[in-house]
């Protein structure tokens, strides 16, 4: 009775999982669909592109190759090196999404700072140690799924993987914060008076903060709490944690990212003044704006704006 119990959760279990898994592959893919006239925007050039738009295409495309695979195909692999291949080309698209989603927050704080190199440089720091612990993670992954199990030391191969699967995204939660709490000093605290693109600024930073942190911690707490307290969790919460399916919080993290890009469509950096992504309106929805003089100091005036004005006006 016990073992027919233990298997009907398991089935509940794998079914419930299934369903999230085709539930972030739909969600996706719907996103990137309707968002589509934004990459046109560059293709057809009525939007130039600036470096700071690489890690967004970079988060953006990557996150598709990810959700891609993370679709229910029909793979036969001829050898275990063929599967390990596919493991780690799928894991590794979502760790590197994921990075590039974190860029995207600080490509604004430095921008924020006018790419001052107290801020910038240990800010790519942080960047080069996010990624040295991904290279690493998907080294002890590619090397596992290579050899065969009597060949490991399996105490040791579970210890590490243990280790860095805590790690990675709680380094990445910590790059976020760091990040956002240097925005939030020099956009808030540094100024005299707050505008509302400030204010804008932190209340978006401020949202992607908290939503990361209840990615990431899905994403932990599977192996960081105690079997005892985990055995408690529903079954959804545990179909959905990623120790099923790692790629799905970090897709909900890349659609966030993305979607912050687009809501502050324009990326400029005037001769005087910081560097910001520009907001333009209260939605998620894309409309361009050009905006001529943005000072960061007062309020944020727009000339010739796409509505048809003509005359100087605060966005204010």
């Amino acid at each position: 009775m016990v073992a027919t119990d233990f298997s009907q959760d398991i089935a509940s279990r794998e079914l419930l999982t299934i369903i999230f898994q085709e539930g972030f592959v739909f969600v996706y893919v719907w996103e990137f669909i309707v968002s589509l006239d934004f990459d046109w925007s560059f293709i057809n050039r009525q939007k130039r592109f600036t470096w700071p738009m690489i890690p967004y295409f970079g988060c953006r495309y990557l996150a598709l190759v990810s959700v891609v695979m993370l679709a229910p195909l029909d793979i036969c692999c001829s050898s275990a090196s063929a599967c390990a291949a596919y493991n780690v080309i799928q894991i590794l698209t979502c760790y590197v999404s994921g990075v590039f989603a974190g860029i995207i927050l600080v490509v604004r704080a430095m921008g924020a700072w006018s790419f001052d190199r107290r801020v910038v440089i240990p800010l790519i720091l942080l960047i080069i140690g996010h990624w040295i612990l991904i290279l690493f993670h998907i080294s002890l992954i590619g090397y596992v799924d290579t050899h065969l199990p009597e060949t490991l030391n399996l105490d040791l191969v579970s210890t590490l993987n243990f280790a860095w699967i805590l790690l990675v995204p709680s380094y990445a939660l910590a790059i976020d914060i760091a990040v956002f709490s240097l925005t939030l000093y020099k956009l808030w605290y540094a100024q005299t008076s707050r505008t509302h693109l400030m204010t804008r600024i932190v209340q978006e930073g401020l949202i992607y903060i908290l939503l990361t942190a209840v990615a990431n911690a899905i994403a932990i707490i599977p192996y960081a709490a105690p079997e005892s307290v985990y055995a408690t969790f529903p079954r959804w919460f545990k179909a959905l944690a990623w120790d099923n399916r790692p790629q799905m919080p970090t897709i909900a993290i890349a659609i966030l990212a993305c979607r912050l890009v687009r809501r502050l469509s324009n990326f400029t950096r005037p001769t005087h003044g910081q560097a910001v992504y520009i907001t333009t309106q209260d939605h998620f929805a894309f409309q361009p704006l050009q905006t001529n003089n943005v000072d960061l100091d007062g309020d944020l005036q727009i000339i010739g704006c796409t509505c048809g004005c003509h005359n100087r006006k605060s966005a204010a």
